[in-house]
């Protein structure tokens, strides 16, 4: 059965006569609400105006008796939606909007406008409670669904950057000669180059300011120092993302022989940086300028080590993940910002690159400003380079209980995400005490566990007790309750293979812990890609709520303001044959305030536009068409109903019928799907409609600009304006002012 939406329903109460779907059937009378009376008619009304507002009162008792059935309709399917129905009526009943409403109608048949007036904007307020009752709740729960996705995925998304800092780690352990003959290469290619930098910081020194052809030739050979230092921070990417270097590479001076790597391990060095430094994360700052002295320290240290342990698995993702990076000592800068040396040589070739820039201009003193920075981040990359070195051929005999122990903090803050899957599983199955038991357990065995096992010297039965304890507990939990969340297995699987690759640490087997690392990376990503799938699924859900919803509310509004311009035209054409009577100006008052209203309903609309923020030009075009429906509110309510006044009845119109065939253009055309780009990050959210539409809808409203210009000039008088049409004159010219501003921020959003 497809999901009644209960935003939809809310709109109902907005705009009476719409039925409500799947409530009763055609020609059907509903029947009441179990154990309430019939409704009453509240006795017959005498004037126009409380027919009309008697028959408004009788489709509001006929919702409600529609709201009572569908719920008992949906009890068993969607009780949920049955609940929210259930409450929204008694939110009616305790409101007495329609003992209310009878109230209005005696008040109009007494001729006791005021009073009318009054009790009615009550009633509104009391409608519109209701409608927040039906969709903000709905609304809500998807965003709330949403956020604990996005919750998820961000630290599914830390997770893999630790794993993968750890896996680098095993890797050079692993491999602990190849990497450091890549890094005595490495080390002498940055110090030729570093040389080179000095020599032409020495140059441009010396050369005079107007010596314009010196200054050309440091230029063409800053470039070169530049290529070089780019290439070896591509080289070094490339170390970070455990790949070897390509074919023909060299250790020659100046690195000339190592080849590039198309997209720039420089540029991704730099954006990581910029991010690490966003977060507060020291990329490759610490662990490169002091990593001889504190690296050494805390790889000996005991005392933080347990430290970190013990505090990484009572309070996964907070100082013991911190904490547990530095306690390895080793990673020598690589969190957060790659490999050592990598972020510094970035930083290093953007200001090379200003120095050519500069010295190109002939700004001598600015260029030797950007070459003394160039030589202090190259320096910062040989320091950490060659602490790096000096660590892993140094590396403690206890270094593989210490990655054991690292291992096993991410392990235990992947066991408190699994669980956080489970309580989400067990809380939509509704048998979230089945499942506490072995939860409790295994929450319990990571945090004690681990947390006891690294801070003990030895740190094996602590840490795998906790580690396994945690994971059996879990997993035993997860068997009940209904479907998974989405990644939760692939969480699970990753946290066995994190606690596999921490035993293997212990045997000494870090070739072995690698590879279960890198499975537990393809885990999570697996998980990333789920949890990315699902949030496609609920943001497309939301949308298509909400497109059906505004089509519905536009085409009432639609509907009701017909009958406006209907009245306009007929009052102007009875103005022309005779004078209004009372009747007439009655009739008036009332088209007035029905414009009035739908104002007030457009602005609503408007509202949920701005809050969904995808959109440019579309909640602009809405904003003003709720300033076109005032300013013909005000001109009905001054007795206007000459030909501008029904041109501009008909531009509404007009923009009515516009907006709704671009929602229902953007209901036809389905966004492409975003599950697929997971692993790039959150991809941006679809717009409510496609650029065409806002498209076709700023190309409609410069024509309506140029419309109510040609409009306004028909209507003008040949004296002088009066004030009104002045007034007219100013609006007309704001809007193009609108229009042109509509376009600007459509072309910078493109």
């Amino acid at each position: 059965m497809k999901r009644i939406r209960m935003g939809f329903i809310g709109l109902m109460l907005l705009l009476p006569g719409a039925a409500v779907p799947g409530a009763a059937a055609p020609g059907v009378d509903p029947a009441p609400a179990a154990g309430q009376p019939p409704a009453s008619g509240g006795g017959a009304a005498d004037s126009p105006l409380g027919i009309r507002q008697d028959g408004v009162r009788q489709m509001t008792v006929e919702l409600e008796q529609k709201f009572a059935r569908l719920a008992e309709i949906l009890k068993a399917s969607e009780p949920e939606q049955a609940a929210r129905l259930l409450k929204a009526l008694q939110e009616s009943k305790e409101a007495l909007i329609e003992r209310h409403m009878s109230k209005i109608v005696g008040l109009l048949d007494k001729g006791d406008l005021d009073g009318a007036r009054k009790a009615q904007d009550k009633v509104i307020e009391d409608l519109m409670r209701l409608v927040a009752v039906l969709m903000a709740d709905e609304r809500d729960e998807i965003q709330k669904r949403i956020e604990q996705l996005e919750a998820w995925k961000k630290e599914i998304g830390r997770l893999i950057e630790k794993e993968q800092a750890e896996k680098r780690e095993s890797d050079k352990v692993a491999n602990k000669d190849d990497v450091l003959g890549r890094l005595e290469a490495r080390i002498k290619q940055l110090e030729a180059l570093l040389r080179e930098q000095k020599g032409l910081l020495a140059r441009t020194g010396a050369a005079g300011s107007r010596d314009l052809q010196e200054l050309g030739r440091i230029a063409s050979a800053q470039k070169d120092v530049r290529d070089g230092t780019e290439r070896l921070a591509d080289a070094i990417s490339r170390d970070a993302a455990g790949q070897a270097d390509a074919p023909g590479a060299s250790a020659q001076p100046g690195g000339r022989g190592t080849p590039p790597v198309p997209g720039g391990g420089a540029q991704a060095a730099a954006q990581a940086g910029a991010q690490a430094a966003q977060q507060g994360a020291p990329a490759g700052g610490q662990g490169g300028q002091q990593p001889a002295r504190q690296g050494g320290q805390q790889e000996g240290s005991g005392q933080a080590a347990q430290q970190g342990g013990g505090q990484a698995a009572g309070q996964p993702g907070q100082q013991g993940g911190g904490q547990a990076g530095q306690s390895g000592g080793g990673q020598g800068g690589s969190q957060g910002g790659g490999e050592p040396g990598q972020r510094p040589l970035a930083q290093a070739a953007q200001s090379q690159r200003a120095a050519e820039d500069n010295l190109t201009r002939g700004a001598r003193r600015a260029a030797e400003g950007d070459q003394r920075e160039a030589a202090a981040r190259m320096q910062q990359a040989l320091d950490e380079l060659t602490s790096e070195r000096d660590r892993l051929a140094r590396l403690p005999q206890d270094h593989f209980r210490r990655l054991a122990e690292r291992q096993d903090q991410i392990a235990g803050d992947t066991e408190k995400l699994a669980r956080s899957m489970q309580e989400a599983k067990d809380a939509e199955a509704g048998q979230s005490g089945g499942s506490q038991g072995g939860q409790q357990s295994g929450g319990q065995g990571a945090q004690q566990g681990g947390g006891q096992g690294a801070g003990q010297s030895g740190g094996q039965s602590g840490g795998q007790g906790g580690g396994q304890g945690g994971g059996e507990g879990g997993g035993q939990g997860g068997q009940q309750g209904g479907q998974q969340q989405p990644g939760q297995q692939s969480v699970q699987q990753a946290r066995q293979a994190m606690q596999q690759a921490s035993q293997q640490h212990r045997q000494q087997n870090p070739q072995q812990a690698a590879g279960h690392q890198q499975r537990s990376i393809d885990e999570l990503r697996r998980a990333l890609e789920e949890i990315e799938q699902a949030l496609a699924q609920l943001r497309d859900e939301d949308r298509e709520e909400l497109l059906a919803a505004l089509e519905a509310w536009f085409r009432e509004v639609l509907q009701r303001h017909r009958p406006v311009t209907a009245a306009t035209i007929d009052l102007e054409a009875a103005r022309a044959r005779r004078d209004w009577t009372r009747a007439d100006r009655l009739r008036l008052a009332d088209a007035a305030e029905e414009e009035r209203l739908l104002a007030d309903l457009v602005r609503k609309a408007l509202e949920i536009l701005v809050e969904d923020g995808t959109t440019v030009i579309f909640p602009k075009v809405v904003s003003q068409l709720a300033d076109d429906m005032q300013n013909v509110h005000g001109l009905l309510a001054a007795e206007r109903t000459d030909a501008y006044t029904q041109a501009l009845e008909k531009e509404i119109e007009q923009t009515l019928e516009e907006l709704i065939a671009a929602l229902e253009r953007a209901r036809r055309e389905q966004p492409p799907q975003q599950g697929q780009q997971a692993q790039q990050g959150r991809p941006p959210r679809q717009p409510l409609v496609p650029n065409s539409a806002e498209l076709k809808l700023l190309k409609s409203a410069q024509l309506r600009v140029n419309q109510r210009t040609r409009s306004f000039d028909r209507a003008r008088p040949d004296g002088p304006l009066d004030a009104e049409m002045k007034s007219q004159l100013r609006k007309v010219e704001n809007r193009q002012d609108e229009v042109s501003r509509m376009a600007q921020e459509m072309i910078e959003r493109k």
